[in-house]
């Protein structure tokens, strides 16, 4: 029973990370712990490439644009799992 509970936690909190943007996913991310950030890398290394593919971060506002800068500096010196992630 608690790994079928374990399981539809792990679930329901990536669906919720999926569902957040750029700057919500970096707060989460450099609180989260390293088990967490295991299960998340995948979908934030996506968010991360789309952002920069489509050109999302030129539209947000200045402050906006420090504030994600700063997260994903942060994300990406603490995370070598993350580095490799968006280097592939």
């Amino acid at each position: 029973m608690d790994r079928i509970a374990n399981r539809l936690q792990g679930g329901i909190a990536e669906n919720m990370f999926k569902g957040m943007d750029l700057e919500e996913k970096l707060k989460v991310w450099n609180m989260a712990s390293p088990k967490e950030r295991d299960e998340l890398r995948g979908t934030l290394a996506d968010t991360i490439q789309r952002n920069l593919d489509s050109g999302a971060l030129e539209k947000k506002l200045p402050g906006q644009v420090a504030r994600i800068k700063n997260g994903l500096r942060l994300a990406i010196q603490n995370d070598p799992g993350l580095r490799q992630a968006l280097a592939e």
